[in-house]
């Protein structure tokens, strides 16, 4: 899985406000059996609860999926807007950046 991260909680949190208000971003219940999304079952209310401040001072959150961004129809101009506005480093979600549950 990769994540969305960014040197600031301001610069994650401004992507992610921007991300939980596009109405066409929530995740949809799929399938048990096909895989395939059902719109009208169980569906969030935005893209992500909060920004997470990782161990190594990096602030970020689960990326949305090429995939899911091809279901959803969004293009690759507007894919590229988004990067250019919001500038995030994209990289596989490492379990170290998170602490150890016995340290919660």
């Amino acid at each position: 899985m990769q994540w969305y991260r960014w040197d600031t909680l301001e610069e994650a949190q401004a992507c992610l406000d921007y991300l939980n208000n596009r109405p066409e971003l929530p995740i949809v219940g799929k399938n048990a059996k096909t895989g395939k999304p059902e719109y009208n079952k169980t569906k969030t209310t935005k893209w992500c609860d909060s920004v997470t401040q990782c161990l190594d001072g990096k602030f970020g959150f689960p990326r949305i999926t090429e995939a899911w961004l091809d279901t959803l129809n969004i293009s690759m101009e507007e894919r590229q807007q988004f990067l250019t506005i919001f500038h995030p480093i994209i990289e596989e979600f490492d379990i170290n950046w998170m602490p150890n549950q016995e340290d919660i």
